[in-house]
């Protein structure tokens, strides 16, 4: 059995070196660095991973497509795509055992959200979500970090980042969601299978590291009542009793925790959690793809 082609475009930036760094630690395999401003195939791949800008990544698919078995695409250029399934493993990773030869790891913001949403959606049905975001600097990439952690100019962001908390960015109009808000509510309905969900998210800048966190509110069909045992028993989460940006940084799971029933509804739930937006919210959910791909084609590789 042979080793697979690997190749990581992108692998300078934030979430290709923590795409490279799960590799390293975690699989025998050497991994191809390909840069996105000169990206040309020299060989054939079995997977590629797209750590790159949407645009980038739509122009990488489209040269990319007859010398791959598999692209992975952390960009949002195909998320939309009815024809490209958007993987969660731990949620919808059936969709793997077509062996699609496009798949789009979804936006870091929806994969934290719905890491605890979806085994709870299962049982009892959502009705409605209500949510605000705080994200970290990391989700800006390299520059954000930089601004947060150096104040360094020039400035990509619409306020000062330093002690200072603001809206994710500017909506295209005063009453309409921003760019971000819109990622998440589309993703979500699209990995639920729930295109008429109704959703209403507010997105923050906040001067944290490398971890999401979130408040959210959901409404369901019925009462509950096993919302903390599924949770526990859920892949992917870890209870924790007061979930922190600093406590999720660097762990695979996501921390969820402050659970109560909704005052208002016998039917809702309240829930804090918090996840590391480079790890699970990118790197490792397209790193769990592969893992999960490459055990059902290993026998031909």
């Amino acid at each position: 059995m042979r080793e697979p082609a690997i190749g990581v475009v992108g692998a300078t930036g934030l979430v290709g070196q923590e795409l490279l760094e799960l590799f390293e630690k975690r699989t025998p395999f050497t991994i191809d660095k390909l840069s996105a401003r000169t990206f040309a195939l020299d060989k054939s791949y079995d997977f590629l991973f797209l750590a790159t800008p949407s645009p980038i990544s739509k122009e990488i698919v489209s040269l990319a497509k007859e010398k791959t078995g598999c692209i992975i695409d952390l960009s949002s250029a195909h998320r939309n795509d009815p024809t490209v399934p958007l993987i969660i493993p731990e949620i919808n990773g059936y969709l793997l055992e077509k062996n699609p030869a496009l798949i789009a790891s979804p936006n870091c913001t929806a994969t934290i959200l719905l890491l605890p949403l979806a085994p709870l959606h299962r049982l009892y049905t959502i009705k409605k979500i209500i949510a605000s975001s705080y994200q970290a600097a990391s989700g800006a990439g390299a520059l954000g970090l930089k601004e947060l952690l150096h104040n360094e100019p020039p400035s990509i962001f619409p306020h000062p980042y330093a002690y200072n908390v603001f809206l994710h960015e500017s909506p295209r109009s005063q009453d309409n969601f921003c760019e971000e808000e819109e990622k998440v509510i589309f993703e979500t309905r699209k990995i639920l299978e729930e295109p008429r969900l109704p959703i209403n998210i507010r997105c923050v800048r906040v001067p944290v590291e490398r971890a999401h966190s979130l408040s959210i509110n959901v409404i369901f069909e019925r009462p509950p009542k096993e919302a903390a045992r599924i949770l526990e028993e859920s892949s992917g989460l870890l209870y924790h009793p007061s979930p922190t940006p600093r406590y999720a940084e660097k762990r695979d799971e996501v921390l969820w925790g402050s659970l109560r029933q909704d005052s208002t509804d016998p039917c809702g739930l309240d829930l804090w959690v918090c996840g590391d937006q480079l790890l699970k919210g990118a790197a490792l959910n397209a790193f769990q793809i592969f893992d999960k791909l490459s055990s059902q084609i290993k026998t031909c590789l």
